[in-house]
């Protein structure tokens, strides 16, 4: 049974276990029910890049740009990826059921809309998960689909109403990556006899009968609630999954099949997780974020040339502090230490080959109100540590 709240972000209160959880939203017209159509004109304007020249597209991967977005763009934003050769930016927007394409300027080149119930179109495309064969998006709360290069969907897994062995429903993806053909997920799991089992899971994308948990968390533990706030905590290096278990001490949980291996390797002064309020109703969404805004603490995991990097933040004097910290998963040790050109108060990040992007977004006022506030390109080169010089490259001064 769920109860359907009208906001702009959409939440589900499930009566048992009596828990708030994410789901992905509905565009909803401003003081109305009404669901909102979308016009599919492109974008009126889009502001230029912070360096003083405008370079060429081979340039780009060598400085720090910024375009701040004018309407139409996504109404919100909690999940991005990049195409595997980096070319198209693409940012599923679940409240305007669409996924917005991005080209490396920061132009919108495409609006994608699949509103139809078939098996290869999406009502609210929610997270999207970059593979060295295209990408993985979230439709509604248990459909995954795969997209090609160009962000079509070309196969689509349905988990609702799957019965694994016991009998057990996964009946939520909060929190997921794919590695090879398994899907490590944040999930709560209804058992035959009423009861809920929630934590990580491995399970399939073409085979039902798997069902194997991974880290099992009860359901009033606060390390919950960090996993269903729209973060992703979840990603991939060659076949292994990797876990940003947000348990009293933070940490990687690195995930082989049956094996597990707890990474040493932590950002600095990350070591103990912070205290925000419970998220209990709709109400106490603004005071949530706001509390997460006064908050040290790690909000994402991300893969890219086979190197882990964990987002952080820190509140500073002038605006929030974000920095990425890279780690050898095979070393199992840090890297790199980058701060980041941005105090937005909050901030979704895309791993690149050439550059990383970063959509910067305003506090939540009120329930579901958050704007899109424009996109951070910065150089992959220079936050791995690898671009011949500690100093930051133009831009991102």
């Amino acid at each position: 049974m769920c109860r359907w709240f009208p906001l702009r972000w959409h939440l589900v209160l499930r009566r048992d276990p009596h828990q708030l959880h994410r789901v992905h939203g509905l565009r909803l017209r401003r003081g109305s029910l009404i669901v909102a159509a979308i016009a599919l004109a492109p974008p009126t304007a889009i502001a230029g890049a912070l360096a003083v020249e405008r370079p060429d597209r081979a340039g780009l991967s060598q400085i720090c740009s910024r375009v701040a977005l004018t309407d139409p763009r996504p109404l919100w934003v909690y999940s991005m990826a990049w195409s595997r050769d980096g070319s198209r930016l693409l940012v599923p927007d679940p409240m305007g059921g669409e996924v917005f394409v991005f080209n490396r300027e920061g132009a919108v080149e495409q609006r994608l809309r699949r509103p139809g119930r078939g098996d290869l179109e999406f009502i609210r495309p929610g997270p999207i998960r970059p593979d060295r064969r295209g990408s993985f998006l979230q439709d509604g709360n248990l459909r995954v689909l795969t997209l090609d290069e160009d962000g079509e969907p070309i196969r689509a897994a349905d988990f609702a109403g799957r019965l694994y062995p016991g009998s057990q429903e996964v009946r939520a993806l909060f929190d997921w990556t794919v590695a090879g053909d398994s899907v490590y997920s944040f999930s709560d799991v209804l058992q035959p006899d009423g009861a809920w089992r929630s934590g990580w899971f491995r399970f399939t994308l073409g085979d039902a009968s798997r069902l194997e948990p991974v880290r099992e968390v009860a359901i009033d533990d606060p390390e919950r609630q960090f996993y269903t706030l729209g973060s992703g905590h979840a990603t991939a290096v060659a076949g292994r999954a990797y876990l940003l278990i947000m348990a009293p001490e933070p940490h990687i949980l690195e995930v082989d099949g049956a094996r597990q291996r707890r990474l040493r390797s932590f950002p600095d002064g990350f070591s103990r997780r912070p205290t925000i309020p419970r998220l209990r109703k709709v109400e106490e969404i603004p005071l949530v974020f706001a509390a997460i805004e006064r908050t040290a603490m790690p909000v994402g995991l991300f893969e890219e040339a086979s190197r882990l990097y964990v987002l952080t933040r820190r509140p500073g004097e002038r605006g929030t502090v974000w920095e990425l910290t890279g780690i050898d998963p095979a070393a199992d040790r840090v890297v790199s230490r980058v701060r980041l050109p941005t105090a937005a108060r909050h901030l979704v990040a895309a791993p690149g080959p050439q550059r990383w992007a970063f959509a910067e977004k305003s506090g939540i006022d009120q329930p579901g109100e958050q704007q899109v506030l424009g996109l951070l390109f910065v150089p992959t080169a220079w936050l791995a540590g690898t671009s011949g010089s500690t100093d930051p490259p133009p831009g991102c001064a």
